[in-house]
């Protein structure tokens, strides 16, 4: 048991240092950005939370999620698309929906919520982080019966080491119990990002992961009605 929680605090330093380098570094994409596709009829989703919603790994918001999320669903739908951001380098879900604000998901096709790797459960039978469900509810309660909810899990590495198999174990109970949660309402659904390295690669998600990931989600959207 020790082992394990002692594997488990190394696992949140790791993930605690990506986070402060990712705030405090020189480059990395600006908050309260929007990314676009022009096309007729644009469906307007919004993107928050964390990490990977906030460009983790790459420049700029069109080479991070936002800009695959809005290239991917625009070629799926064959629609225009417009990404709001409501995002933070380090953002811990608490104060998420203190971010959101109190109108939320409103105007809204899609809220997309990716969580900092920081939320992972480390305790087995932990369940989903009070706050991912705080965040589900809000963005629900405030946006119009079209709505869709995406929660974004945790992404897992694959190459072995004790570290990476406490990440892979924390990330998959919180994929489960974020799973759990969405079952009983159809407007959720809940998606697996693209498996990376090592936790301590030094930039395992790239314009490639990213890419990746927005066409996960596009993959997983109910019809978005095409509209020439």
């Amino acid at each position: 048991m020790l082992p394990c929680m002692a594997a488990g605090a190394w696992v949140r330093f790791y993930f605690a240092a990506r986070a402060a380098r990712f705030r405090f570094r020189g480059v990395r994409p600006s908050q309260g950005a929007s990314v676009q596709v022009e096309g007729a009829a644009p469906l307007r989703i919004l993107l928050a939370g964390a990490g990977l919603a906030a460009g983790y790994s790459v420049r700029t918001h069109d080479e991070g999620l936002a800009g695959a999320l809005a290239s991917a669903v625009g070629k799926e739908s064959g629609r225009g698309v417009r990404v709001d951001l409501r995002v933070a380098p380090t953002l811990a879900a608490r104060n998420a929906v203190e971010l959101l604000g109190p109108n939320g998901s409103h105007t809204y096709d899609l809220a997309v919520f990716a969580p900092c790797f920081l939320e992972a459960n480390f305790a087995p039978g932990a369940g989903m982080p009070r706050h991912g469900a705080e965040i589900q509810r809000h963005l629900l309660e405030t946006g119009s019966d079209r709505l869709t909810v995406v929660m974004v899990g945790i992404p897992r590495p694959t190459r072995y080491s004790l570290l990476n198999v406490r990440a892979t174990e924390a990330a998959s109970e919180t994929n489960r119990a974020m799973r759990l949660n969405a079952r009983d309402d159809p407007r959720v659904i809940v998606v697996e990002p693209p498996e990376f390295e090592s936790i301590d690669s030094s930039d395992p998600f790239d314009q490639r992961y990213h890419a990746e990931l927005g066409r996960r989600i596009a993959d997983a959207l109910p019809a978005l009605g095409r509209r020439a």
